[in-house]
């Protein structure tokens, strides 16, 4: 049993409860959606993982049920659907979270030496815990993030794509915390360039972006229904 416990990372006197989230947590860290599709390594990785959670979980649910002398199957998880907004006017200038939210890897952890004490391997797939509560899984060149992974913050935000040499370049997806998601090009740690921005309350974005903000040619749709398409500038829509 220790040996599940290690995997779902719960204590000893853990409750129904702490099992449930436990789960969700590992499941929501190790989905294979939110590791690069490119990176075959990663992908099996997460893929394994994910076997060894649902695996450890139903040994914690056996242990339960023998515990509180219950013999039914394990509680299935619901999905909570958000209830849908209401219809929106056309937006102005939207709140793009980017815009305070700057991308990984935190400037000091360059100057830490990330890797130092933190770096452990798994399969020959680098996890790298930094001192603020973040986390990295993916490859490394120089005592760098580099190549493809997945980039952690402790806050709840998550990066998964390219890095070069510390920073996001390339394609990546980036999950905030508050439900929203860019899917695009970064620039050396910047939103930059052509993607798209999906709003936790339905709207959407399509077109450029400059310094993590709508500008250029670009559309925005609301989920009511509306359509602003045309220029922007820094976040605002000029015509």
């Amino acid at each position: 049993m220790e040996h599940y416990l290690k995997i779902l990372r719960l204590k000893s006197g853990f409750t129904e409860e702490d099992a449930k989230k436990a789960y969700r947590d590992q499941v929501k860290f190790w989905h294979p959606d939110r590791f690069p599709p490119e990176s075959p390594r990663l992908q099996k990785k997460a893929h394994d993982r994910l076997a060894e959670i649902n695996e450890a979980y139903g040994k914690v649910q056996e242990y339960l049920r023998r515990k509180n002398g219950v013999n039914k199957p394990g509680v299935t998880i619901e999905v909570r659907r958000q209830p849908s907004p209401a219809k929106q006017t056309e937006p102005e200038a939207p709140f793009y979270p980017w815009m305070h939210n700057k991308p990984p890897p935190p400037k000091e952890a360059k100057n830490e030496s990330p890797v130092s004490e933190t770096k452990t391997k798994e399969d020959d797939v680098p996890i790298v815990k930094l001192p603020n509560g973040d986390r990295y899984i993916g490859d490394l060149e120089d005592n760098q993030f580099h190549g493809q992974g997945a980039y952690s913050f402790a806050q709840g935000d998550r990066y998964v794509g390219d890095f070069d040499m510390g920073q996001p370049h390339g394609k990546g997806v980036f999950f905030f915390a508050n439900g929203d998601k860019y899917e695009g090009l970064f620039d050396r740690g910047d939103i930059k360039g052509r993607g798209v921005y999906y709003f936790s309350n339905g709207d959407k974005y399509i077109g450029e972006f400059l310094n993590g903000k709508p500008h250029g040619a670009g559309t925005h749709f609301t989920f009511g229904g509306t359509r602003l398409e045309g220029k922007w500038k820094h976040g605002y829509y000029e015509s």
